[in-house]
């Protein structure tokens, strides 16, 4: 699974992998939609199975 490879979970228990696992549901886009914005509150975690994203990052 391509998600154990990722960096920000290489120091995550495997116990704590299921418990993320568990907790993960999926959500689809369309293309233009803004997903999440600079300062909005960090409530999920996200991980891009299909598709495209991107991303900018700048002052708010």
């Amino acid at each position: 699974m391509a998600l154990l490879k990722a960096s920000s979970v290489s120091c995550v228990m495997l116990a704590q992998l299921f418990d993320i696992f568990d907790a993960m549901f999926p959500v689809t886009h369309i293309a233009g939609e803004t997903v999440i914005q600079q300062g909005d509150e960090g409530d999920n975690f996200y991980v891009i199975d299909q598709g495209e994203v991107d991303w900018f990052s700048g002052t708010s």
